[in-house]
C-alpha cells in the first residue's frame, strides 16, 4: 500500500511537472527530471535565486546520489542554490549529510500535508451557504482571480494587482488547471482556490481570501467548491499542503474533513555546486 504522504506529494510533485512541461513562452522555467527528482531551473542565477527540487517518494535512489545528480545537471544556471522538498522518509537517517553540506531546515513554509477521499463527500452539505460559488472559465473571471492571489499571496496592492500579466504566472493554466470563485452578495470575489488532477488525484492549490473578507468562511466555501469539482471531474481524493495552524483539530482544512498524513522536510541549500566535493568527504 503506498503510504499516504506519499500520494500527497507525488500529486503535487506531477501537478508541476504538467505545468512546467506546457509550452508557455512567458514562463521562464526548465523542467528537468533526475533519478529520484523533479527539478525547476531558472534560467539564469540571481541574488538569492533557489530553484525547486522536489524528491519523488519511493524512488529508492539514495539521497547523496540525486544530490550528485542535481550537482551534475547541465540545465541549471552555475552558482544557484536550491529549495529541496520531499516526504519524511526520503530524509530518513540524512541528518549527518545535510549538516556536511551546510543544508538547512525551513521551517517557515507549510509542511503538513492533508488529504480527503472524495468517494465519500457530501456534495450537497456546503459549509456556508449563501455564498455564490462557480468555476471560472472566461478570460476575465480568470484574470479577476489571479489578482485577488496575486494580492494575497505576493502582497501586492490592488493597483499593482491590475497589473499583472496573468500569462506570465506559473500557476496560470487554464487548460490544465480549473479555478473556483466565490462571490458575496454585491458580486465581490471572496476567495478563490484552483486544482490540478493529475492519477485520480486532485491537488488544491491557491486558496486565497481578501483580507477584508476573511473570517466569514469563504476560505471553506472555496475549498469546498474545489473538492465537489475535483470529484465531478473525476477525482477520488483531494490533497494539499498547509502550514501546521490550519491542519490542526479545528483548523479550515481539518474542520472539512481532511486527514493529516504526514509533513514534508524542506532544506535549504545556497550553492549546489559548493558541495560537490563535501558529498564525497
Amino acid at each position: 500500500m503506498i503510504p499516504l504522504d506519499h500520494v500527497v506529494v507525488t500529486a503535487e510533485l506531477e501537478g508541476l511537472r504538467t505545468l512546467a512541461r506546457l509550452d508557455r513562452p512567458k514562463i521562464a522555467v526548465r523542467h528537468e527530471d533526475l533519478p529520484g527528482a523533479s527539478c525547476h531551473w531558472m534560467p539564469s542565477s540571481g541574488p538569492g535565486q533557489r530553484d525547486l527540487v522536489r524528491l519523488r517518494p519511493g524512488s529508492r535512489i539514495p539521497l547523496p546520489e540525486i544530490l550528485r545528480s542535481l550537482v551534475a545537471s547541465r540545465r541549471r544556471a552555475r552558482g544557484t542554490g536550491v529549495e529541496l522538498r520531499g516526504a519524511e522518509s526520503s530524509f530518513v537517517g540524512a541528518a549527518d549529510l545535510m549538516a556536511r553540506i551546510g543544508a538547512r531546515r525551513n521551517l517557515g513554509l507549510p509542511r503538513a500535508l492533508m488529504l480527503l477521499d472524495l468517494d465519500d463527500l457530501d456534495a450537497e452539505a456546503a459549509p456556508v451557504p449563501g455564498m455564490a460559488v462557480a468555476v471560472a472559465d472566461d478570460e476575465e473571471s480568470l484574470r479577476a482571480l489571479r489578482r485577488v492571489v496575486s494580492q494575497v499571496f505576493a502582497d501586492t496592492s490592488a493597483e499593482q494587482a491590475a497589473d499583472i500579466d496573468v500569462e506570465a504566472d506559473f500557476y496560470h493554466a487554464p487548460g490544465e488547471m480549473t479555478y473556483v470563485a466565490v462571490r458575496d452578495a454585491e458580486d465581490r470575489i471572496m476567495s478563490t482556490g484552483s486544482i490540478l488532477i493529475s492519477g485520480g488525484v486532485a491537488s488544491i492549490w491557491s486558496v486565497a481570501t481578501m483580507p477584508e473578507q476573511r473570517g466569514r468562511g469563504a476560505a471553506s466555501a472555496a475549498t469546498w467548491a474545489a473538492c465537489v469539482e475535483a470529484r465531478r471531474r473525476g477525482a477520488h481524493a483531494a490533497a494539499l499542503r498547509t502550514d501546521d495552524d490550519l491542519a490542526s483539530d479545528g483548523g479550515l482544512y481539518a474542520r472539512l474533513g481532511f486527514a493529516l498524513v504526514g509533513h514534508e522536510q524542506i532544506w535549504d541549500i545556497d550553492d549546489l555546486d559548493a558541495i560537490g566535493d563535501l558529498l564525497e568527504a
